[in-house]
């Protein structure tokens, strides 16, 4: 049981980070095509 939770935290941490990464990105997209938009 105690491993089990090790590794759903683990789990749990890499899908977070990964969805963090995600978001970001898509966060960074959206800043530099408004960028964009505002310069034309």
């Amino acid at each position: 049981l105690v491993n089990f939770v090790r590794w759903s935290r683990q789990v749990s941490k890499g899908t977070l980070e990964k969805i963090d990464t995600i978001w970001q990105s898509r966060v960074w997209k959206a800043s530099s095509l408004q960028r964009h938009n505002t310069q034309t």
